[in-house]
């Protein structure tokens, strides 16, 4: 599955961070979540103020950040007017349909060197970060369980899947040549120790593992792909 949402004129002359209303409006187009970012630490803006600008009631604890990430025009058009220079962040996994690859090269790891030595070179979309690492965006099939760890698959290689997001660079710090985004390959599902987990969708023998109660994680991970804007309030 191959999916072509960008146009390169889209990228052509930026130099700058991505900011403001219209380019927030025009990667929520794609589907995106998205949710202002405040330049000063990267980091989502105060859970209770953004809440409030989409009219909704203060979020408990562990119910922030990401999960008030958003695809609705109006709520976009409030949060960027309080944060007119926000940065744009991205909620990953099925939420928005991707998942990503974020290559780091700091604190003396090197993804980059992970990568070649794990004879891997992903063939997909990608924008530069500002430390020097990269984002590599993947279509997310929707029957599969995006993982999202800290090194999971080797030194300085991160996945951003359900429960992540990631700030969007556009072409600040450089781009692929293409703008296709692929589907994520199977090496990108595996566990930390090589394993490629089943998606979500497999069925399984009555009495087997897989049929226990979901985990406190999974729960999370379901109410994490919730859409507010989606519930029908009186």
């Amino acid at each position: 599955m191959v999916e072509s949402i960008f146009l390169m004129s889209d990228f052509l002359g930026q130099v700058n961070i991505p900011s403001g209303i219209d380019e927030a409006l025009r990667l929520a187009s794609f589907g995106w979540a998205i949710i202002p970012i405040n330049p000063a630490n990267g980091l989502p803006y105060s859970n209770d103020e953004v809440a409030c600008l989409q009219g909704l009631p203060e979020p408990e604890r562990g119910a922030g950040g990401f999960h008030l990430a958003t695809r609705d025009e109006k709520a976009i058009q409030s949060l960027w007017k309080r944060w007119p220079n926000a940065e744009i962040g991205i909620a990953t996994g099925l939420r928005s349909g991707i998942y990503v690859l974020d290559i780091d090269r700091k604190n003396g790891k090197d993804g980059f060197a992970t990568l070649t030595a794990m004879g891997l070179v992903p063939q997909t979309f990608w924008t530069n970060t500002r430390s020097g690492g990269r984002h590599y965006f993947y279509v997310l099939p929707p029957d599969k369980f995006a993982k999202s760890d800290t090194s999971g698959l080797g030194a300085g290689i991160d996945r951003k899947g359900d429960g992540g997001f990631v700030r969007w660079y556009g072409a600040a710090f450089g781009t692929s040549e293409t703008a296709t985004m692929v589907t994520a390959p199977e090496w990108m599902f595996a566990d930390s120790n090589g394993a490629s987990p089943q998606s979500n969708g497999a069925r399984h023998e009555l009495g087997s593992e897989a049929l226990k109660a979901p985990s406190l994680s999974m729960l999370q991970r379901a109410l994490a792909l919730c859409d507010i804007y989606d519930v029908d309030c009186c």
